[in-house]
């Protein structure tokens, strides 16, 4: 709490702080000539939230410390408690977060609290601003990454020089125009449409006759294909065999993600974790 002795007539405080004052008049005037005002200026309650929040020290990781402690301290349990699969995994969960605190070690961030105007399409519009702008960056490079890359010792040398040409914008109009009888239609979007009413009526009923439509269009067509899954052949529904180690690898392997999960455990930890670790994780998987 911050108090202030002075005239409100020069209270030396900005209009942003209006609604973090409490102001009262007090009793005594202290040998003045002014009536004393004090002034507090309250503290915001998600200051106390996002003033230390802390975050795993990704950046500089010790995997080799991680995995080693973790692969020591798993080879104790070992044994799988299915009668309480939710004590395993908090268990589970509880010894990965210790050890990750010992040998990774977390980082403070000062975080601004949310302003009273902040929502989710202002939080929206500005990561479409960045992916745009990373994009436009992107793209020029992209471009001719991809021009070159269509250029070899076995390229045509017709084909080399249309892109030589394209270099210099000296590109062809590849616009498609079509000729009536009573006109020449240049309008792009007409033209598409008049493209796709020839086609359709081309592949429409109107060119079969009768008795191909009756005799086989229309019984191909209600006739219902017959399943051939057998429920209890596990070579056809592999969704009901065990997560296999492998799949397990490919999935942490191809996932992305550096945030990590309510249990504050992010797929990293996972991913580095020794091979002991890893089928702990799988034998929970496949008792869930």
């Amino acid at each position: 709490m911050l108090a202030v002795f002075q005239p409100m007539g020069i209270c030396p405080f900005f209009h942003i702080f209006a609604q973090r004052l409490e102001w009262e008049v007090l009793p005594e005037i202290y040998s003045s000539d002014h009536i004393k005002i004090k002034i507090k200026i309250l503290p915001r309650h998600v200051d106390n939230i996002y003033s230390n929040k802390e975050r795993w020290n990704i950046k500089n990781p010790n995997w080799n410390l991680y995995t080693d402690l973790l692969e020591e301290e798993i080879k104790k349990i070992l044994d799988l408690n299915i009668i309480d699969i939710e004590e395993t995994t908090q268990t589970f969960t509880n010894l990965i977060t210790d050890i990750a605190k010992k040998s990774i070690g977390t980082t403070k961030q000062t975080k601004k609290p949310r302003v009273p105007w902040w929502n989710n399409n202002i939080k929206e519009v500005i990561s479409d601003k960045n992916k745009a702008l990373i994009k436009f960056k992107n793209s020029k490079k992209e471009s001719w990454n991809e021009f070159t890359s269509t250029i070899n010792v076995k390229t045509n040398p017709s084909e080399v020089w249309r892109k030589i040409k394209s270099l210099k914008g000296l590109t062809r109009n590849n616009d498609i125009f079509i000729k009536t009888n009573q006109n020449t239609i240049t309008d792009q979007t007409e033209v598409a449409d008049i493209l796709g009413n020839f086609f359709h009526e081309n592949s429409s009923d109107k060119t079969y006759n009768k008795k191909f439509i009756n005799e086989i269009k229309i019984p191909k067509e209600n006739n219902q294909t017959k399943s051939t899954i057998d429920p209890n052949n596990l070579d056809q529904i592999n969704l009901n065999l065990k997560i296999s180690m492998e799949e397990l690898e490919q999935t942490l392997k191809d996932c992305k993600s550096k945030s990590p999960d309510p249990d504050k455990i992010p797929y990293s930890f996972l991913f580095n974790s020794g091979i002991s670790t890893k089928q702990h994780l799988l034998n929970i998987y496949n008792h869930i």
